[in-house]
């Protein structure tokens, strides 16, 4: 299907629009874009604001193909946001883009392997809920929602890296000290196999090659120092190379402990303010159900006031006609309270 959308010129516009509305006000962008992300590629997500910038109850969400289209419209309604279900529907650009597309695909689709495909997608959305119900009811980006075994995970991977460099950096300087060894022994081997040359040929000369033999010999001293210095250097370079792969190894330790720390110190102060935000939010659920006890007491507190001033105010010489007004005005003023309580409790 991709194939033939990027192969073959389409007869209608390109559109994979779908409008996403009843959307709850306590609900977050980034927990919108993250649960349409499990059902595709998520290419642009927009939420209409007011003039205060505010977000309100409608959107759009752009995906990358129709099949990603379609598994939307199967999966979301499946599932309820704050009690409420989000409205998911087309346009008529997207609506014949999607029509032409089933048209060209024709009847391939393998209805068991796509039941499938939308069960995995339901898990992963559903894992997606239930961590935002975990944080409190609200959804913060990944790394600022990661709990103690992830963050565990994190530097236990980091220190397992370092230690895996640190071993490598080991080897590397055991087979650089083999191979320094290696051609010191060449080194050492050459210089006494010239003389012992040098010696046999000593012994063999007549005394007019003496000249020749003492020039020899300078020549090979000369080389033999030339060789010592060369050693030298390449010892010194060598120490230079290891104390600085000490230093760098020390800076990264160092590093690598900074990063835990504060790693671990930025998980403390979110999950403090975690603990702040559920705190305060238990106490004004606390303080609201105190003010509407108190309220309504003291409508019951006023209302048996007012009935028992009703009775004591009636007299027993009254007639009928007067005890029929005084009970029909009694029920009124009860309604009255009782009306003004419902309007009150609607308010709050």
């Amino acid at each position: 299907m991709n194939q033939l959308q990027n192969n073959q010129e389409t007869p209608v516009e390109k559109s994979t629009t779908v409008f996403v509305g009843k959307i709850p006000l306590g609900i977050e962008d980034e927990f919108l874009k993250a649960i349409f992300s499990k059902c595709g590629t998520v290419l642009k997500w927009k939420r209409a604001l007011d003039d205060d910038g505010c977000p309100k109850s409608f959107g759009y969400c752009e995906f990358s193909s129709v099949e990603e289209v379609e598994r939307v419209l199967r999966v979301i309604p499946s599932f309820k946001f704050e009690d409420k279900e989000l409205k998911l529907s087309i346009d008529t650009k997207t609506k014949t883009y999607v029509d032409f597309c089933q048209q060209q695909r024709g009847d391939s689709v393998d209805h068991s392997e796509r039941d499938a495909e939308d069960q995995k997608v339901k898990e992963a959305i559903q894992a997606v809920v239930d961590l935002r119900k975990e944080h409190g009811g609200y959804f913060a980006q990944e790394e600022l929602s990661l709990p103690d075994k992830v963050i565990e995970k994190s530097v236990t991977s980091d220190i397992a890296k370092f230690r895996m460099k640190l071993q490598e950096d080991s080897i590397k300087k055991q087979k650089e000290s083999e191979r320094y060894s290696k051609l010191q022994k060449e080194r050492n081997k050459a210089s006494e196999n010239e003389k012992n040359n040098e010696n046999s040929e000593s012994r063999a000369s007549s005394p007019e090659s003496s000249s020749r033999d003492d020039e020899r010999r300078s020549s090979s001293k000369e080389r033999r120092e030339k060789q010592e210095r060369d050693e030298l250097y390449e010892r010194e370079r060598i120490h230079r190379l290891r104390s600085d792969n000490r230093q760098r190894e020390a800076r990264r330790i160092e590093s690598q402990k900074r990063r835990a720390e504060d790693i671990e110190a930025e998980y403390k102060r979110l999950k403090k303010e975690i603990e702040r935000n559920e705190y305060e939010r238990e106490r004004n659920k606390r303080k609201k159900r105190e003010r509407e006890e108190h309220e309504r007491s003291k409508i019951e507190r006023i209302h048996a006031k007012e009935l028992r001033t009703d009775v004591n105010s009636s007299d027993g010489s009254d007639s009928e006609i007067d005890n029929f007004t005084k009970n029909k005005r009694r029920r009124e003023r009860e309604k009255e309270f009782e009306d003004d309580e419902i309007d009150r409790l609607k308010e709050i």
